[in-house]
């Protein structure tokens, strides 16, 4: 294998050049850090050194915070009457079916009813329904056997039966409501999120 020679001169040539690349990289370093230093200055005296700015910035900051905590209040207010309004249907029909099987058979004869009366008017929510008929009554009827208590069964069926239409989505809620209020050591809080 033929290795090229390089002469005596030529390397200092090549040694010397590849010196001064070395050399002016190090300056251009120096030079592209002062003149990094000098942009971050300047975008932070136009970002923060501006008076009018920040006062401004301000002043978008407490609107943002005024709109969160509005919004806020809202839907705080949206759900307290949403509660009152569960809690007014929360109660017990004047004869208590005479085991579970048959509190459990009767809400979710009235979850049906409930799916019904609340989608009148969305057919699609409807036909999706009763494409999962079977399996989500017998999630609800499972979920009623879990919580094992005849009172709770009997209070959702009841509450389901006198929901008004505008109570559309919140029939989870509803079962929830009951299931605290009759069986609260088989549940845990209404705020926690309903099992699938």
């Amino acid at each position: 294998m033929l290795r090229p020679r390089l002469s005596p001169s030529r390397f200092v040539a090549l040694t010397l050049a590849a010196s001064v690349s070395l050399i002016a990289a190090c300056d251009s370093d120096k030079k592209d850090a002062e003149a990094d230093k000098r942009r971050e200055a300047a975008a932070e005296a136009m970002l923060g050194g501006d008076s009018v700015h920040s006062e401004a910035q301000k002043a978008e900051e407490e609107a943002l915070k005024k709109a969160f905590a509005e919004r806020k209040a809202k839907e705080e207010a949206e759900a307290a009457e949403l509660k009152k309004e569960i809690d007014a249907l929360l109660g017990l029909p004047e004869e208590l079916p005479g085991d579970l099987d048959a509190a459990c058979m009767s809400l979710i004869e009235q979850w049906e009813q409930f799916v019904k009366k609340t989608n009148q008017d969305d057919d699609g929510a409807i036909l999706a329904f009763y494409d999962e008929k079977k399996t989500i009554l017998g999630e609800r009827k499972t979920k009623c056997m879990k919580v094992g208590s005849i009172e709770a069964a009997a209070c959702s069926a009841k509450a389901l039966a006198d929901a008004p239409a505008t109570l559309k989505g919140k029939g989870l809620d509803i079962l929830s409501a009951c299931a605290e209020k009759y069986a609260p050591d088989a549940v845990g809080p209404r705020d926690a999120p309903p099992a699938p």
